[in-house]
């Protein structure tokens, strides 16, 4: 494996980063090379999949629709990594956001991803079930990927500032999407307030997110595995 870092030094995608090296349960340590988040890989070369090969990634999962899936492909080898697509947005998500506009608050979206238990269902069992590195991605790696992040770190025990913290860090690496896209700023940015929102409902209405993953369908059996996995 590649020497651990938090941040992967990829040429097609500044968003790359390592979960690993959160203090979780029991003091335990976030192993690194287990779950890895990113932005969009449509862009990535030949030398960023010879890197997350020797990274140790094997898993790549696409959070984002599958239409974007199949316009704006991820340009991984196939033959080295196992691919899976599991959109995570909701049909409520996109059209409170097309009603709501300038207006939309990210936070509330947040919520209404949670919503969507089936995909995180799916898409914790196929974290539970990889050998090696499991990288998640969606287009920027802040909304989807954030959430899929919060909830593996909430999991284990990582320290709400730390969920907070790792999530904000996203609109450092990708601010040039807002000229890219032409969409609100207030979209774009990773403020805690939004991330905070997700948190503040899983805690007031599963109590842990253990408990808010059991009602997405989710065994002890899973759930154990993936700490299992994360926690050293």
């Amino acid at each position: 494996m590649e020497k651990p870092v938090i941040r992967l030094p990829l040429e097609g995608a500044d968003n790359t980063r390592d979960l690993g090296g959160y203090v979780g349960e029991n003091s335990k340590v976030g192993k690194f090379g287990v779950f890895l988040r990113s932005n969009s890989l449509c862009f990535l070369t030949q030398n960023d999949n010879e890197y997350l090969k020797n990274y140790g990634v094997t898993t790549i999962i696409d959070l984002r629709s599958k239409e974007t899936s199949n316009e704006k492909v991820d340009n991984i080898d196939k033959s080295v990594f196992k691919f899976y697509n599991i959109p995570l947005l909701t049909d409520k998500f996109n059209e409170n956001l097309a009603l709501e506009k300038e207006n939309f608050k990210m936070g509330e979206g947040y919520k209404l991803i949670l919503e969507n238990k089936m995909a995180i269902k799916e898409i914790f069992e196929v974290l539970a079930k990889t050998e090696g590195g499991c990288l998640f991605h969606c287009t920027a790696g802040k909304d989807r990927t954030g959430i899929v992040s919060m909830l593996i770190l909430g999991l284990c025990d990582v320290c709400r500032k730390d969920i907070i913290a790792n999530y904000e860090v996203t609109f450092t690496y990708v601010p040039m999407l807002i000229d890219e896209h032409k969409v609100n700023k207030n979209l774009i940015l990773s403020l805690p307030e939004y991330i905070e929102t997700a948190i503040d409902f899983i805690e007031e209405k599963y109590g842990t997110y253990y408990e808010y993953l059991k009602d997405c369908g989710l065994s002890d059996e899973v759930l154990n595995r993936i700490k299992e996995k994360y926690l050293q």
